[in-house]
């Protein structure tokens, strides 16, 4: 971008130029003012210089040569003000269109969010329930199959047992076997592994290791040595029908599910279902805004 005095007064005046655009100019016209005060103080100095020496002919090019540089300094001190200007309020405009792109992003945003919600949760909600129900029924066959049980079966276990809880493991064997460990001479408690193989060897039961502080003695021990897999507590979660709370779409509407109970019996979950399948087939009318009169004293 041309940075002269003409381009630069264009600048100022123009509305849709951008912050860096303005920036850069102001910079430029800066520069400029310094240029043009340096210019005006040499012009003063030449023109004290030769009020005794100078004829009126070229005292009066040395007068007109500071007025012109007098005019240059001011106009360019007043281009720096109106560019800081219009980079306020370039500046100022920017923001303003971020902010209104940010807005109607989000309005955007939160207008697809209510139409899914409106669409989606209602069906969401139903999937919900109705698994529940599913979940309830098998429970209830279950509980009446195990207060009932043929001959040499087993209790069976209810839905969420199977399908949401971490089953435990007892403890798993791998290896057992006899094995010969050096320990320090009079006790019957190993060394550490990774000291054991720096033991030398004096007989078939006695041993030694040397350190800075002098030797230590061991002997050969003989251990029952096991190897397994620990065992695992089972962990369970709570039942969805405890755990799950589902909100109405919008207060008042009949939709809704939560239990205060810790561990609901299934009677108890298809009871609350069919109160809300009933509740829900119920058409509610939208409320209805009575006019209310008010009366205010008006003053005078």
């Amino acid at each position: 971008m041309k940075h002269d005095l003409a381009s630069l007064v264009a600048l100022s005046a123009d509305t849709a130029a951008s912050s860096d655009a303005v920036a850069d100019g102001l910079s430029a016209a800066q520069r400029l003012a310094e240029a043009a005060a340096t210019a005006l103080s040499q012009a003063e100095t030449a023109y004290r210089d030769s009020l005794l020496t100078a004829d009126d002919k070229a005292m009066g090019r040395l007068a007109s040569e500071r007025g012109t540089a007098e005019i240059r300094r001011d106009r360019v001190a007043q281009l720096v003000v109106a560019l800081d200007e219009r980079l306020t309020a370039a500046r100022a405009s920017e923001d303003a269109a971020r902010k209104r792109d940010a807005y109607a992003a989000a309005r955007t945003l939160r207008d697809a969010a209510v139409e899914r919600v409106e669409r989606e949760y209602p069906a969401l909600a139903q999937e919900a329930l109705a698994l529940l129900r599913v979940i309830a029924e098998a429970d209830l066959a279950v509980a009446r199959s195990n207060d009932d049980l043929p001959e040499g079966a087993e209790r069976l276990s209810r839905v969420e047992i199977i399908a949401r809880a971490h089953p435990g493991a007892a403890r798993e064997v791998l290896d057992e076997r006899t094995v010969e460990l050096w320990c320090p001479e009079g006790s019957a408690e190993p060394i550490p592994a990774e000291r054991q193989a720096r033991v030398i060897r004096q007989d078939d039961r006695r041993g030694y290791s040397s350190t800075p502080h002098g030797q230590s003695f061991f002997e050969r021990r003989a251990f029952h040595q096991t190897t397994a897999l620990p065992a695992v507590r089972a962990q369970y979660s709570d039942p969805l029908a405890s755990a799950l709370v589902l909100p109405p779409l919008r207060p008042g509407e009949p939709l809704a599910w939560a239990l205060d109970d810790h561990d609901p019996h299934p009677d108890q979950i298809l009871r609350r279902l069919d109160a809300i399948a009933a509740a829900s087939a119920v058409s509610r009318p939208a409320p209805k805004r009575v006019p209310e009169i008010k009366h205010e004293p008006v003053a005078g």
